[in-house]
């Protein structure tokens, strides 16, 4: 059917770090599961922190951060790393799926040298999936709206358990969204 339509598979660039984010979690973790006991609670409480962006961090949080930035070098190479796959999904002048795959590919070798098991699995996905991923950079569309008209319509039905048909959910269903 793709063929017959020239569509070509997108992968959406939320999905992308959402699987960073989970990987830098089994990181943070093998880095903390091989810490002393004394030096465990220094990363303790640091799992949001680490995911969210850093210029979306609060002043409490980036202080939070600062000591396990200056006491463990490679808490300090997943937040640059994360950064830097944001930014390259920011940059404005990768405008092809060729420098988008590019730049991507680049950043995969870089982190790969960080010797993380849970980062090395991140690359592998990232390089088994760069096609669609790299297309993200022609239209750069994300399907967030899509997403939150799902998550909004199971929440309706979650809620509508017991309501007599379906004509009822439908009828709330076009009601909220139109």
């Amino acid at each position: 059917m793709r063929e017959v339509l020239g569509i070509e598979p997108t992968a959406d660039r939320f999905h992308v770090q959402h699987q960073l984010n989970d990987r830098i979690n089994q990181t943070r973790r093998e880095i903390q599961r091989k810490l002393p006991e004394a030096q465990k609670d220094a990363l303790k409480g640091l799992r949001w922190i680490l995911v969210k962006p850093s210029q979306d961090l609060s002043p409490s949080q980036q202080e939070r951060l600062r000591p396990a930035l200056e006491s463990f070098p490679e808490i300090r190479r997943l937040v640059d790393s994360r950064d830097q796959l944001r930014s390259i999904f920011d940059d404005a002048t990768i405008d092809s799926p060729e420098k988008g795959k590019i730049a991507l590919e680049a950043w995969t070798a870089k982190v790969r040298t960080f010797g993380s098991r849970a980062l090395n699995k991140f690359c592998d996905t990232l390089t088994r999936w760069i096609d669609p991923i790299s297309r993200y950079f022609l239209s750069r569309a994300n399907n967030g709206r899509t997403e939150g008209y799902n998550r909004g319509i199971r929440m309706l039905v979650s809620r509508a358990f017991g309501l007599p048909c379906f004509k009822h959910l439908r009828l709330r269903i076009l009601g909220v969204y139109g």
